[in-house]
Order: structure tokens, then sequence, then C-alpha cells
């Protein structure tokens, strides 16, 4: 199963330690990929495709990225789409990985003290409400189930449902969206409405910059506002010390 890292540069240490991870508890992988900046300290077992960010806001801009991979890419058509804060703790097989799924993308509004923005009630800034609100209603409009993927662990996505949605218009139309789209939830539901699959629950772990343990029954987790220096960092050095094949 082929990898394929979204990587805008900040220094690259968190995707040094995820590709460590991957060496170390990764089974059936592929070749990895890394698309947007090019990270100066990967070795050539990294095929790095150099792509520019050209949208203000940042999930516009992995859509575009993930598309321009779909298209000249040489990856399998069955691939996983990687963040750089994703790191895995146990064995895992990348060819039987499961496609998860966290919950319905869901209408309810909630009421603040000010007024009523129509976000959902999920923890998160209200940009990130709206990136749902306007998913949900991009699915919606389009007869495409509600699920939602964007969880911070790999996602399995399909170079062929990709492709489809392009000649179809409907990635031209996500990328014109005033509010983005969340990508994996656009191409997993596509693939679902196509083909359904058996979902797996699962808890997202994500470690703030304080945080210096994994929780005990994770197998991934990610991180969510990382420092260098930081207890998290030092927890990532501590399970991935040592250079890897994808490191010169």
């Amino acid at each position: 199963m082929d990898i394929l890292y979204t990587y805008k540069e900040n220094g690259g240490m968190e995707l040094r330690y995820s590709l460590r991870s991957i060496a170390r508890y990764g089974r059936n992988v592929g070749r990895v990929f890394v698309i947007g900046d090019v990270p100066s300290f990967v070795s050539d077992r990294v095929t790095c495709i150099s792509h520019p960010a050209p949208y203000a806001v940042k999930e516009k801009n992995i859509m575009d990225a993930i598309v321009h991979a779909a298209h000249f890419a040489d990856m399998t058509d069955e691939f996983l789409r990687s963040s750089d804060d994703h790191f895995y703790v146990r064995p895992v097989d990348f060819d039987d990985y499961p496609v998860w799924r966290k919950m319905f993308i869901r209408w309810e509004k909630y009421h603040d003290s000010e007024s009523d923005n129509g976000l959902l009630p999920v923890k998160g800034d209200t940009f990130y409400f709206r990136e749902l609100v306007s998913t949900r209603a991009f699915l919606s409009e389009r007869g495409l189930p509600v699920h939602l993927f964007d969880i911070h662990r790999n996602t399995h996505l399909r170079r062929s449902d990709i492709l489809e949605c392009v000649r179809k218009g409907i990635v031209a139309k996500a990328l014109r969206s005033r509010t983005p789209i969340v990508t994996d939830s656009l191409f997993c539901n596509y693939r679902y409405m196509k083909e359904p699959f058996v979902f797996t629950d699962t808890v997202d772990y994500k470690l703030k910059a304080e945080d210096d343990m994994v929780p005990e029954y994770a197998d991934c987790f990610s991180t969510y506002d990382f420092k260098e220096g930081s207890p998290v960092h030092g927890l990532l050095e501590s399970l991935f010390p040592d250079k890897c094949i994808y490191e010169k």
C-alpha cells in the first residue's frame, strides 16, 4: 500500500517522526510520496512532488495536492493519505488497514451567548465548524452519504474515485466553495456511495504539546500543537530515536 503525505514546510520534525514510525511498525508499506513542499532531510526512498499551495485556506490546498498526485504520481490505485503528524506505536498491516468513521456530520445547531451561528456541536474552532456545515450541505446536494472521515490517522483513498470526481466536476465545485469542503469526507463518501464498506469506530488520539504519554490502547495518534522542546516532542524522540530508511 503506497502512502501519500501532504506536507507544508514547518521544520520537518513531525514528518521525520512519522516516517520513523512507519519504518518501525508498518507492514506491507509500498512507496512513500510527499507532495507540497520538499523536505530536505528525506532519502531517495521517498518520492517528493513539489506542488504550490495556491489557496488561502489549508483544506483547499490539501484537496488540490491530493488531486494533483492522483493525476501525476505513479501510486497504487488504493493508497493511504497521511498527514505529517500521524504516528504509529503498534504494528500495523497497511494492506489490511480499515477505513475509519468517527461520526455522522450533523445538522444540529447550538447557541452561544451572542448569536445563533448555526455551527456543529463538536469541539474545535469556529472555522472548522463551518467547514463541516459546508461539507454536509455539499454532500447532501449531490446525493452522497454524510459520514465524517476527518480523523487523526491515515485514511484510505482511491485514485480512480478521485479522478471520477474530477471528471464529474465535483472537485472543481468543491474548490470554488466559499467555505472549504473536508477532503477525506468528500472522497470517502463518494467511494461509500459506489461500494459500501464496513465501518470500524475508533477513538481519536490527539496529543497536545504538554502531553508526555501515549494512551494505553492507542495504535496511532497525532499531535495538536507540536512545539520543539515540548513534552510531546520528548515523547516522540523517546519513541522514535533512530534514523530510518526514509532519512538521509
